[in-house]
């Protein structure tokens, strides 16, 4: 199982940054939201998404970091953001696969670590620019593009891990779509 000749969409979802990454296109982009109410921020993320989705067969989007500390405000966020992302994937007719974050993260080069000041995070872009020989503007388009060139070096190494035999399944016609 490999992604070539598959049109896959990799996101990296948030409500204020969302990072995209479109194999068909080669091209990253970030979805940004700062100036918006909470539910505008949401309504402009699924118009974006949607539109971003045309013609896509596959969309990666990266899982929940479940049980972090102090994060329940975050994940009831995150909730609302994977909502929407799940209402786009199905309303386009594309399949969507959660990517658990160790999943891709672990098989990407060492970066430095995100620190949330706008230096920190423009010297992690700067890095995976560096380490991909390709340019991001933010480390989410960066996050989004390590996750899908994560998976599908997964998919050509570990062609039996447990992600692989779903997008097989799904994309062979035997299921429709996944939800959690």
């Amino acid at each position: 199982m490999n992604l070539d000749g598959l049109r896959v969409i990799s996101v990296d979802p948030s409500l204020r940054s969302t990072g995209l990454y479109c194999n068909w296109k080669d091209s990253s982009e970030t979805i940004s939201c700062k100036s918006a109410s909470h539910v505008g921020a949401l309504f402009h993320l699924g118009n974006v998404l949607s539109s971003r989705c045309i013609g896509a067969d596959a969309m990666l989007v990266e899982d929940y970091a479940y049980g972090k500390a102090g994060m329940s405000k975050s994940l009831t966020s995150m909730g609302e953001v994977r909502g929407v992302i799940t209402y786009i994937a199905k309303k386009e007719n594309v399949s969507i696969f959660p990517v658990p974050i160790q999943t891709w993260k672990s098989r990407v080069p060492k970066l430095p670590r995100k620190v949330n000041t706008k230096s920190g995070l423009m010297e992690y872009a700067r890095c995976a620019s560096e380490a991909y020989h390709r340019p991001f503007a933010t480390p989410d388009e960066a996050d989004a593009f390590m996750m899908f060139d994560a998976v599908r070096t997964l998919l050509q190494v570990e062609p039996t891990h447990k992600l692989s035999v779903l997008m097989t399944e799904i994309l062979l016609g035997g299921l429709q779509f996944v939800s959690e």
